[in-house]
């Protein structure tokens, strides 16, 4: 589970202060926290947008990375005032919202669109390790005449070799280890 917000019709630029949008932040990640009885560690805001101190915040809240960032396909770690916060690949491509939402693809297309860009990341995993996000929406992607194409696309990434399915967290973990060691 990560941080979402509150809701996304309020970005966290939306408020007045940078104050407002801390609390905000600290709202949803305590809300998460008492559901769930574990802290997040990750942070993806509203429409993925952010203040001047959202990464200083996120980073006293105790996450360790965000998706707000689509700035590439592997993590980039990004300094904040007191550490260290990871931008992890969104994969602004692999979105069940733009897929069918905004292109108005159909469930093939979007089984082959996720097939599609799998291979050009696994292709190019042979040099260094590669991200491929794929956003997904149980309200989207989760209906009966959607998740078929959605299960063999998995279906047919998980039939290679070497491929890690992994947590946000999974991943950020794995990258500082390696990050630090350099």
């Amino acid at each position: 589970m990560i941080a979402h917000g509150e809701t996304n019709a309020i970005k966290l630029t939306d408020y007045e202060t940078e104050e407002e949008a801390a609390d905000c932040i600290r709202r949803s990640i305590d809300r998460i926290t008492e559901f769930s009885g574990r802290r997040p560690k990750g942070w993806v805001g509203a429409s993925r947008q952010q203040t001047w101190s959202t990464l200083d915040v996120l980073v006293d809240e105790g996450c360790t990375y965000t998706f707000d960032w689509d700035n590439d396909d592997q993590p980039v770690a990004m300094q904040a005032k007191n550490g260290i916060v990871v931008s992890l690949p969104y994969g602004a491509g692999a979105s069940d919202n733009q897929a069918f939402h905004t292109s108005k693809l159909s469930p093939v297309d979007f089984e082959q669109m996720l097939k599609d860009g799998f291979d050009v990341l696994y292709r190019e995993s042979e040099i260094s390790g590669r991200v491929y996000t794929i956003s997904l929406h149980s309200y989207i992607v989760g209906v009966p005449h959607r998740i078929a194409s959605l299960e063999r696309a998995l279906e047919y990434i998980c039939r290679h070799d070497d491929v890690w399915l992994a947590t946000g967290e999974e991943v950020t973990d794995s990258f500082l280890v390696q990050w630090s060691s350099n």
